[in-house]
């Protein structure tokens, strides 16, 4: 809506595909991402801007810097591991139904 009826510039931090691929629909939807660098100490945020979208998700090694409870940490990495792979199942339930509707 934001990008197709509002035309609102409009920021998200975000990694999820389905938002992502907005940007091979809508002409309006430019995905950017910032370089960082990780190990398991640390997290450094390199201030470059680069084209595309980021093709991984820095919020559970945010997480384990900040010293969150063990017990969080798994769950939200279980919990990740189950998006990804409903992520890939609907995008390839979505490309099937393109191209039916290409034949």
């Amino acid at each position: 809506h934001l990008a197709t009826e509002t035309k609102a510039y409009t920021l998200f931090a975000t990694h999820f595909h389905e938002l992502t691929k907005l940007a091979e629909k809508v002409s309006t939807v430019v995905n950017k991402h910032v370089t960082a660098h990780t190990s398991n100490k640390s997290i450094t945020m390199m201030y470059q801007v680069n084209n595309g979208p980021c093709d991984r998700s820095f919020g559970i090694h945010v997480a384990e810097l900040a010293k969150f409870p063990p017990e969080v940490i798994s769950q939200a990495k279980r919990k990740a591991e189950e998006l990804e792979d409903f992520g890939s199942a609907a995008e390839n339930i979505l490309q099937r139904k393109e191209k039916k509707a290409e034949a």
